[in-house]
């Protein structure tokens, strides 16, 4: 009597929801609904029958197939995902299971392991992106090195400002545009809009060896926590000779204590923004395309679409 009680539940009444992280857009060339779950970063076509039964969660059962189906998407889920956003973020600052270095410069050298090349993208060199890519491809097929390009726009900072006079913010439709190109290149579980900064899991080192959490700022030691001869990864406050520059942005995880981010579908891309903006710019700043989703969606399975052929 117990099983048939239990089986007799349906998914709704079994805790089973629509993830409020899910945004939509339909392919133009197939017509079916492409649906991108910003917290377990999948994105995939779904049917009519699919988008059926998940509409229809309080009247199929909890045994039904498609519930597996739905749940490693993570367009379905039974648990509080605002809570597990809350706890990723703790475990995060607390727990780095490797540690990612940003080097200023890098190239000229021979590593042990794998060397992102940040590409600052402005108005003035946009139109290079595809070329400086390539770039680094061919640079990494050349040295042996495992080499890959990360593009970044150029943020309002004193850096940008002081770098060199072509460095020119983009405006509101490019700065939208180039971030979509961007984020959904490298769109996946855990690899939101957000950088590192507010955890330990990586580390930006300038010329002189001071290390700093936001790249975008390296060369103003004001920002430094400390410095690569002395600071130890695995006691990272404990090593750090600025350690209030340190908690200030581990602790600048505000998007969970900021109402208006606590409910925003956003929210597990772009964790609240820049914490740097969060605490010495111009306060929280939210992704360029908040309000035009169906393009970043359509973007992520064109990229998607392009990597499986």
């Amino acid at each position: 009597m117990a099983n048939e009680r239990k089986a007799a539940r349906s998914a709704a009444e079994a805790g089973w929801h629509v993830s409020r992280y899910n945004i939509s857009a339909k392919e133009p060339e197939t017509g079916k609904t492409v649906i991108v779950n910003l917290l377990t970063g999948s994105c995939a076509e779904y049917s009519p029958l699919e988008l059926y039964l998940m509409s229809a969660l309080d009247e199929i059962s909890e045994d039904h197939p498609i519930i597996g189906l739905l749940a490693r998407r993570g367009a379905i889920c039974n648990f509080d995902e605002l809570a597990a956003i809350e706890a990723e973020s703790h475990i995060g600052v607390v727990k780095a299971p490797t540690l990612g270095l940003v080097l200023c410069p890098t190239l000229g050298c021979n590593f042990p392991f794998h060397v992102y090349v940040r590409y600052n993208v402005h108005e003035g060199n946009r139109d290079q992106m595809s070329a400086i890519e390539s770039f680094v491809e061919q640079l990494a097929k050349e040295s042996g090195n495992e080499m890959s390009c990360v593009s970044a726009r150029v943020v309002s900072s004193e850096p940008a400002t002081d770098r060199e006079s072509q460095v020119q913010l983009l405006c509101g439709a490019e700065k939208a545009e180039v971030a979509i190109e961007v984020d959904s290149s490298r769109f996946g579980p855990g690899r939101g809009a957000f950088c590192g900064a507010n955890n330990t899991v990586g580390a930006t080192v300038d010329h002189m060896g001071n290390l700093y959490q936001c790249g975008e700022v390296v060369g103003e030691q004001r920002f430094s926590y400390g410095t690569a001869r002395e600071w130890d990864p695995a006691r990272p406050l404990a090593t750090a000779s600025n350690r209030d520059m340190l908690t200030c942005y581990l602790n600048a995880f505000g998007a969970t204590c900021d109402p208006e981010c606590r409910e925003c579908v956003w929210l597990p891309h772009c964790a609240g923004g820049c914490p740097h903006m969060r605490l010495f710019g111009e306060g929280r700043q939210c992704v360029p395309y908040r309000d035009n989703p169906e393009a970043f969606v359509l973007a992520s399975y064109a990229k998607l679409s392009a990597a499986q052929r």
